[in-house]
This record gives C-alpha cells, sequence and structure tokens, in this order.
C-alpha cells in the first residue's frame, strides 16, 4: 500500500526518509502549494555532502532501489536529503510505492 507525507523544505537539507516497504520513493512539491510551483530544489544522494542535483520547480524526483538481492527499501533508510536553493519554506509531498 502506498503511504505519503509531507516534508517542509528549506535552505537547509532535509533528510528524505522512508517510512515504508517500498520499491520507490518520489518527492515533489505539494501541488496545492499557493501559486505551485514554486521554487526550483535541490536533491543530494545518498548523503547531504554529495553533489548537488538542481530540479526545475515542478518537476519531480524519484528514487529507485536496484539491488536485485534486495530490492525495496525499508523503514529508516535514508534515500538523500533535499532543500531549495533560496527562499522556504515550502511544503513537499514524499509518496513511497
Amino acid at each position: 500500500m502506498a503511504k505519503t507525507k509531507q516534508i517542509s523544505v528549506t535552505t537547509t537539507p532535509a533528510a528524505i526518509t522512508v517510512q515504508s516497504l517500498c520499491g520507490t520513493v518520489t518527492v515533489s512539491e505539494l501541488q496545492s502549494n499557493a501559486s505551485w510551483p514554486t521554487t526550483d530544489f535541490q536533491i543530494m544522494a545518498p548523503t547531504s555532502g554529495d553533489n548537488i542535483e538542481y530540479r526545475t520547480r515542478g518537476l519531480a524526483k524519484v528514487f529507485t532501489k536496484t539491488n536485485p538481492l534486495n530490492p525495496r527499501f525499508v523503514p529508516g533508510d535514508v534515500v538523500g536529503y533535499i532543500s531549495v536553493p533560496s527562499g522556504g519554506p515550502t511544503t513537499f509531498v514524499q509518496y513511497e510505492e
């Protein structure tokens, strides 16, 4: 069963932490935010010290578990970190499937 949660995103990287056994984790700005899409965002993965992947406002980032011997994320796994380059806070949604 799919699971969602909201993440408050600021200029400080926030961990994207898995809540359920799942194969993919998708993060995107909450479409019910006023004036959506409101901001570009940054992904660092798998740690907050990794290179920044810049994403354009309105797009999503999908994390997929690719290990054939262990094809699912488990609760507590950190798949990456998310922040906005400036401004914020804004609300993102994390969807696990």
